[in-house]
């Protein structure tokens, strides 16, 4: 039996059986109709399946979300460990998985799942783990529900529980990358992703509410034509596909005055340099796109609204204090300001900035009042419209209650690629054995710019977890030391001809090496296993096989005979 336990804000807890069916391997759980479901605090499910102790075979699932040392999905193994005990909120997929010397099995939050976390304890050496729904008060807007897959055989283990998680993913309307194939998609799964931050005003910023008057100047570090020259430096270098996308191109920079987008940054060369560089893109064979915003707002935008706004967001970023725009509002602001973003012929993948990097916003507005459900089907809308204008569409971050339209994942996770936690033992690519095939990505924030990097271990990394590399430009730019998650060191420039052609060859070398693994993106990763210490193999759903090694620093491509 799994029972409900209910922690009500007045604290009040009751505790009730859940409604339990049973259809093959697959228990499905829901909360009785009966129960009062304002006021709630949050909602634990009791699980008496997900127990083990201390020296028992066997894992947790970790899950990546919003707690200390749990930014990347991992295992959780049950070895000694003090007592003690870890909650996580708002966690990235809503899912749990159990490996026992019992049982195996995935769970998956399916009702109110954008509220989803977990608790995970250790005491006198038992290991308990379990879901948590954290409503804060929201009455649910739809049942709540859960579902275990049990897994069985050569399927129960973490590539099983990413399978299975995968399986259900496709059954609720995500498709395969090679179902949604666009010319710029077919693109991007071939070439680099190279983002140029062009310009920004001081970030973090002290001018808080910015006018025309008081706004601070903004720093200019690649201007259009510069930019220009970067596309020919890698087209003498031999550099085949690239896709430039534009960061900081628009009126006053990066993040100058969301939600206003145009006109094009003049600093940087206006309108007229713009036109120039895209065709310049297109002359050398390569693709562009440009980044935009649908989640924060400055009072300094000309079609600024406060009334479309959930309020105050807690950053400060160059247009100084965010707000937060609600996702209604944000699908209708796209509708207006995307299609003359579009009239200047850019055909790379589309990136709007932040969308999945966050959980769904939850806005208390009485015009426009919306739970995280309803914010991620909004959230949605704005990707799959923008997808339809662009051909193409990516973002940041691995919440992937909005992703099913998402093509590329600049970055999944802001972990330190490859290392453990106090909770989580070791890091493994679970959100890779899920999405793979689904949608590109690049694994961490430090693979950005993995061939700049004084780390063999990171270029390895990115290899290991099927990754579309990633270059930028002036990725740090944040003035305040550790504040720059792509690191402060290994950045791409162009301040000379010298560091353009340093560049440009890098860039190359990294063609070189992600080349013939490019058409691996359009497979799923099958199994992730760990064949000796810092010997990784990964298996592909066309039976090719990469194995990762370590301790000798390299790797090698092992393709299945035919």
């Amino acid at each position: 039996m799994t029972y409900a336990e209910i922690c009500y804000q007045d604290g009040k807890i009751v505790r009730v059986p859940m409604e339990e069916k049973t259809e093959g391997d697959v228990l499905y759980l829901s909360l009785p109709e009966d129960v009062e479901l304002s006021g709630i605090s949050y909602l634990d499910f009791d699980i008496e399946r997900a127990y083990a102790k201390e020296g028992d075979a066997g894992y947790f699932l970790t899950m990546s979300g919003q707690a200390e040392g749990m930014r990347d999905t991992g295992l959780m193994y049950f070895r000694s460990r003090p007592d003690g005990e870890i909650t996580v909120q708002n966690v990235r997929m809503p899912i749990w998985g159990v490996k026992t010397e019992q049982n195996c099995y995935l769970g998956i939050v399916t009702g109110m799942a954008p509220y989803a976390g977990g608790v995970y304890t250790v005491k006198d050496g038992v290991y308990r783990h379990w879901p948590r729904i954290w409503l804060d008060g929201t009455i649910p807007s739809e049942p709540v529900t859960a579902e275990l897959h049990f897994l069985h055989g050569e399927d129960a283990d973490y590539s099983g529980m990413a399978r299975a998680y995968r399986k259900y993913q496709l059954d609720h309307g995500f498709r395969p990358l090679r179902e949604r194939i666009t010319p710029a998609v077919n693109y991007a799964a071939e070439s680099l992703y190279v983002r140029i931050r062009h310009g920004w005003k001081p970030c973090p910023c002290t001018v808080l509410e910015q006018t025309p008057e008081n706004e601070p100047p903004m720093h200019t570090a690649c201007t259009f034509r510069q930019a220009e020259e970067i596309m020919e430096a890698y087209h003498r270098a031999g550099v085949q596909k690239a896709e430039f996308c534009l960061v900081g191109w628009n009126i006053r920079g990066h993040d100058g005055r969301w939600p206003q987008i145009l006109p094009p940054e003049e600093a940087l060369g206006g309108e007229d340099g713009l036109r120039s560089l895209i065709a310049t893109a297109k002359r050398l064979g390569y693709t562009i796109s440009a980044h935009t915003n649908s989640t924060d707002a400055y009072t300094i935008a000309e079609n600024f609204r406060m009334e479309d706004m959930i309020g105050k967001g807690t950053a400060y970023w160059s247009g100084g204090q965010t707000y937060l725009i609600c996702p209604d509002a944000a699908l209708r602001l796209a509708e207006e300001t995307l299609p003359a973003v579009a009239e200047y012929g850019f055909n790379g993948v589309h990136y709007i900035d932040v969308i999945t990097c966050i959980p769904p916003l939850e806005c208390k507005q009485p015009a426009h009042p919306s739970d995280r459900v309803r914010s991620a089907r909004q959230s949605a809308k704005v990707l799959e419209y923008a997808r339809t204008l662009f051909g193409g569409i990516s973002s940041e971050g691995s919440y992937d209650y909005s992703m099913a339209p998402v093509d590329y994942v600049l970055y999944v996770s802001f972990a330190r690629e490859g290392e453990g936690t106090e909770w989580s033992d070791r890091l493994i690519p679970f959100w890779q054995l899920v999405y793979h095939g689904i949608t590109l990505s690049n694994p961490y924030t430090r693979t950005v710019n993995a061939p700049l990097s004084n780390s063999p271990d990171t270029m390895l990394k990115l290899i290991e977890y099927g990754g579309r590399p990633a270059l930028y430009y002036y990725s740090s730019f944040v003035n305040k030391q550790g504040a720059n998650w792509m690191g402060d060191g290994s950045d791409f420039t162009c301040d000379t001809p010298e560091e353009q052609q340093r560049c440009a060859d890098a860039a190359k070398h990294m063609e070189e090496i992600y080349a013939p693994l490019a058409y691996l993106q359009w497979e799923f990763m099958e199994r992730h296993e760990e064949l000796s210490p810092g010997v990784y193999q990964v298996t592909y759903s066309d039976g090719s096989r990469i194995i990762v090694d370590y301790q000798q620093k390299t790797f090698r491509l092992e393709k299945p005979e035919h």
